[in-house]
Parts: C-alpha cells; sequence; structure tokens
C-alpha cells in the first residue's frame, strides 16, 4: 500500500497491483481507509495519509519508520 501512495498510482493500478501480490482490500476498518486512501488521496504524501489513518485509530503506512522518523 504504501509503494501504490508513495508513487502516486492510480486506483485501477493499485488495486490491481495489490492483487497481483495476492493482497485483496477488504470490508475491515483497515482496508476500507486504505480504499479511501487510494481513491481520495491520490498526490498526497505518505506522511499524509498516516495522519489520516491515525484520526482515524487506525496503524499507519510503514509503521515502524514513520515512528522513527517522528521521534
Amino acid at each position: 500500500m504504501a509503494i501504490c501512495i508513495g508513487l502516486e498510482l492510480s486506483p485501477t493500478y493499485s488495486e490491481e497491483i495489490l492483487k497481483l501480490a495476492g493482497y485483496t482490500l477488504n470490508n475491515t476498518p483497515q482496508q476500507l481507509a486504505y480504499k479511501k486512501l487510494i481513491h481520495s488521496y491520490r498526490g498526497h504524501s505518505i506522511y499524509e495519509c498516516n495522519e489520516v489513518l491515525e484520526a482515524l485509530g487506525l496503524s499507519p503506512l510503514c509503521a515502524k519508520a514513520y515512528k522513527e522518523m517522528i521521534s
């Protein structure tokens, strides 16, 4: 997911890449948030997307690297 956000891929390409990797977006809160990110936050940075995820009480993308950068 972080790669799709970082490369600013279209929703169609993002979903196809995830599918090819054997990863499908289902209807869990985290997965619904990912869908929102690839459809509505294209062009935003990973940091901005992480802020959205954290505001929703969800795990950020690249959690370990992100937490190291903000501490």
